[in-house]
């Protein structure tokens, strides 16, 4: 309902938008589910800061995870499955959980740097599933080359892909805005090309801090792993997810 007459502009562009996400939809069921992600979108939105806009390392994170999505989710999994793989999105520790397995993913700036930054105890952390690392490793590259992208284009590449699944094209919308970026947000200021992927099974050995390694009243805590002391614990992409 529009409370102030002055915001009819704007009520009118999200009623309008409401009607084309839905127009198509013939299933009943389907177009409420629609019409609710969108009206969610539409919330964080309206209540976002517009100088809000994503950190450098935010935006370098992020792009990891779309990759993950892009490269390795959507050519082995239904288009509606590999937006609900996405757990971190909706606030979970770890950033997937794929057939019963937590997978962690980070990005590198390479060749300058070889480290990953870990930003609590439980992000390597799960006492009832295995859980897994990837890492991608990225270079900052020039727009005008091919296989280059940026945080905006990886993105709407994506969204076009989607396009084929309404209700997971509307989740990955929610799910983008719920972690602070929108499909028209502009950024592109820097573009990227990837230059590797690695992956790890987190055992028992494995480089990192869990709860269980603290005294209690430690609750918080961050640190760096160095990779080139994982690569006894390096595994295939193909062992993480389904054939």
């Amino acid at each position: 309902v529009l409370k102030n007459n002055n915001d009819w502009p704007i009520f009118l562009k999200i009623c309008l938008d409401l009607c084309e996400v839905t127009s198509n939809i013939t299933d009943e069921t389907l177009a409420v589910k629609t019409f609710c992600n969108r009206l969610l979108y539409w919330q964080y939105f309206m209540k976002r800061n517009k100088e809000n806009r994503l950190t450098k390392e935010e935006q370098i994170g992020l792009i990891g995870e779309l990759l993950f999505i892009q490269k390795y989710l959507m050519p082995k999994y239904t288009l509606l499955d590999t937006m609900n793989f996405w757990t971190g999105a909706d606030a979970d520790v770890q950033d997937f959980f794929v057939d019963g397995k937590r997978v962690e993913i980070k990005t590198c700036m390479s060749p300058s740097k070889n480290e990953v930054h870990i930003s609590s105890l439980q992000q390597l952390y799960n006492s009832e599933c295995q859980i897994y690392l990837g890492v991608f490793f990225l270079g900052i590259a020039n727009s005008e080359l091919e296989s280059t992208f940026s945080l905006s284009s990886l993105a709407k590449t994506l969204a076009e892909s989607l396009q084929q699944d309404t209700y997971a094209h509307e989740l990955f919308v929610k799910k983008l805005a719920s972690v602070g970026m929108f499909l028209d947000d502009d950024y592109n200021d820097t573009f990227y090309t990837q230059n590797g992927f690695k992956s790890y099974k987190v055992e028992k050995d494995f480089p990192r801090i869990t709860p269980e390694d603290v005294k209690i009243g430690v609750t918080k805590a961050n640190y760096i792993i160095n990779l080139a002391n994982c690569t006894e614990y390096e595994t295939s992409i193909d062992s993480i997810l389904k054939g």
